[in-house]
């Protein structure tokens, strides 16, 4: 598979966008923190967004909440850590949230959100040329909280993100939305994180590799 060229796709063409060493926060952790985002209490909030921060930044399941927090966030404070959590995670989808608190009355909130962006703009960097294909983030019923989950859009199984970065590399996207559709989400999920491994790997070949992967786990 060629290495991806410096991609930064928009929201609606790929989602996961953490390396695979950033995925070994434990799963059980990290879904606390994403339903303490959604807590009452403002500390909470501030915490969890400290705490999904923490290392390599947040796993790609936290983003869609994150973005959720922030756009909802009436404290300052916890605003503050949740736009720089959001920068920490390089998702191509945190930046247009990120940029409007560019003009936040509160000159502290100017002031982080002007360093998340800088944050968003390094992590971003370091990714591109990397896989990165996206996966559903867990059902709202798998992360009990006080407030109901965030709204999510249409389930990415991750298909058509691959086939977009593969480009002209030969890719039967079609088979993979069937293979991938008799999957539940976690081992999605692991199809996902083992391609995004694979960066050198072509295309079909890493997609075989991780399917068989997966299923034989299963």
């Amino acid at each position: 598979m060629r290495a991806a060229p410096s991609v930064v796709i928009a929201l609606a063409a790929v989602s996961l966008l953490l390396v695979p060493a950033c995925r070994r926060r434990d799963a059980r952790s990290a879904a606390n923190e994403m339903a303490r985002l959604q807590s009452p209490d403002p500390d909470d909030r501030e915490d969890a967004a400290d705490d999904l921060r923490d290392g390599n930044g947040p796993p790609a399941a936290a983003v869609p909440y994150l973005i959720a927090a922030a756009q909802r966030e009436p404290e300052p404070k916890a605003l503050r850590s949740e736009l720089l959590t959001l920068g920490a995670s390089g998702a191509p989808e945190a930046r247009p949230v990120i940029e409007p608190f560019l003009r936040h009355p509160d000159e502290d909130v100017r002031k982080a959100a002007m360093k998340a962006l800088e944050k968003w703009q390094g992590r971003a960097a370091y990714m591109a040329g990397r896989y990165r294909v996206g996966y559903a983030p867990p059902p709202a019923a798998a992360v009990s909280a006080p407030v109901a989950a965030p709204a999510a859009g249409p389930a990415s199984d991750g298909c058509d993100e691959l086939a977009q970065i593969c480009g002209k590399d030969p890719f039967d996207v079609g088979r993979c939305h069937r293979d991938l559709g008799s999957l539940a989400q976690p081992q999605r999920q692991a199809w996902a994180d083992c391609i995004n491994a694979l960066s050198t790997e072509a295309c079909q070949k890493a997609n075989d590799k991780c399917l068989a992967k997966v299923k034989a786990a299963r």
